[in-house]
């Protein structure tokens, strides 16, 4: 969706029409009415938003911040002339030359706090920004994110209440229609069509894991094939929907499930078609952000614990004491952790060495 939002912004604007008008309702709805942070890596995303929050003159004024272009100083200096009425902390962001990470960090944990940071994307994992969620979780509200502090003690984010998971469900049940339309659309190869068919399949698929880790499997098969209606070549609903699939039948997951993944680069993969729950899959994907220039450790720990709590579900352990799944994610994050510390330091954020959470 980015790329295609970046090469055809005039058209995007030319051409907002009632599909992506919808799909900008949607997301102004999932905000607060308090202005908040709003952080993204999805352009085209960022600019249907803010086409809708022009459309409404009377909307909270949300401060859109892009996480990728945060690192150039040009970026930043923008932000207070844009926002600085309703966020004035943005100044110290904008005039930081060291620690730069440090000091958004600090921002975006302040606004989480008091209810007013959300994440617009499905949260991607991309060493360069996904070290926000080393110190913050997410939670899905309405085809959006809202941003976090974890509990004292906390490693891994908390599945979803039912009530939390019956309304993810019954929101993607009022969109019915909506996905109705765009499938039946998708003939004519609008480019809003396409973009707007391409942020509802990741969004459905991402909910979908989202109310598989509650337990919700029915729903999350709901949701995974809504994804797949919407985009087909979604190859991470169509995993997630195999795996769905075995552990609604108490069968174990087979190894081939794995194939529509085949040559696709994990990361690049997750920012596209949203995230996947397979074994397979998450224990790749942990040992790859343990690994990385900047190791993740809360995001590798959660990943690997994941996998196993799949694969054990999948053997019908599912009479496993949640104690432990918590103990082993708590060890696997001390283990991160200590691979974090003994690695190199990690390499500079922009023109500034930022090192998270050191302000």
């Amino acid at each position: 969706p980015a790329s295609l939002a970046w090469r055809n912004h005039p058209k995007l604007e030319a051409q907002n029409g009632p599909i992506l008008g919808q799909l900008a309702e949607d997301l102004i709805r999932s905000l607060p009415e308090k202005p908040s942070i709003v952080i993204t890596e999805d352009p085209a995303l960022s600019m249907i938003l803010q086409a809708g929050l022009r459309r409404n003159p009377a909307s909270p004024r949300h401060a859109l911040i892009q996480t990728r272009s945060a690192i150039l100083p040009e970026y930043r200096q923008q932000l207070p002339d844009r926002y600085g009425a309703e966020f004035p902390e943005l100044v110290n962001f904008a005039r930081a030359e060291t620690n730069v990470a440090g000091v958004f960090l600090d921002l975006l944990s302040t606004k989480a706090r008091e209810g007013r940071a959300y994440y617009l994307n499905p949260p991607v994992f991309d060493p360069r920004t996904t070290f926000l969620l080393e110190s913050l979780r997410t939670r899905p509200q309405g085809l959006i994110h809202a941003i976090e502090p974890y509990d004292k003690g906390q490693i891994s984010p908390p599945p979803l209440s039912k009530a939390q998971a019956d309304r993810v469900l019954n929101e993607w049940k009022g969109r019915t229609d909506l996905v109705r339309r765009i499938t039946n659309s998708a003939s004519v190869k609008a480019l809003t069509v396409e973009i707007a068919a391409n942020i509802y399949s990741r969004a459905a698929n991402a909910n979908g894991v989202e109310l598989q880790r509650a337990g919700r499997l029915p729903d999350a098969g709901y949701l995974f094939q809504v994804a797949r209606e919407l985009v087909p070549a979604n190859a991470a609903a169509e995993v997630n929907a195999a795996v769905n699939a075995a552990l609604q039948a108490n069968k174990p997951i087979s190894a081939d499930v794995q194939k529509p993944l085949s040559g696709l680069p994990p990361l690049a993969l997750i920012e596209h078609f949203g995230p996947v729950d397979e074994p397979g899959f998450l224990s790749s994907l942990a040992l790859v952000l343990a690994q990385a220039d900047t190791p993740l450790a809360r995001a590798s720990a959660v990943a690997s614990s994941r996998a196993l709590i799949v694969f054990a579900l999948s053997l019908s352990l599912a009479t496993v004491p949640a104690k432990f799944w918590s103990r082993f994610c708590t060890m696997r994050f001390v283990e991160n952790t200590l691979l974090r510390k003994s690695s190199s330091p990690p390499p500079p954020l922009g023109p500034a060495d930022a090192q998270p959470g050191n302000t």
